[in-house]
């Protein structure tokens, strides 16, 4: 599934996976939108900020990795966000 010009305006936060992906997103994003792009990393507590893509790994290896990377950073994320930092 690709971003879309209206998932800048329908949604409060959108996640990129590297510097590539926010570079790529920023210039997608409408003037009008309001929506924050942030990197999904920047919230992993073990200080991972690019999530890799599985796709570059041999075997299921790294698509767990990335699986578990990405629930350690939107629970990171969540936490922020419950905590006001965000």
């Amino acid at each position: 599934m690709q971003i879309e010009d209206e998932d800048f305006l329908e949604f409060d936060y959108i996640f990129g996976m590297d510097d590539k992906n926010i570079s790529n997103l920023k210039g997608q994003q409408p003037p009008e939108s309001r929506a924050k792009i942030l990197l999904l990393g920047d919230f992993d507590p073990e200080g991972d900020k690019i999530i890799r893509d599985p796709y570059y790994d041999s075997g299921s290896e790294g698509f767990e990795k990335c699986y578990q990377q990405c629930v350690r950073s939107c629970n990171g994320f969540l936490d922020q966000l419950e905590q006001g930092k965000i």
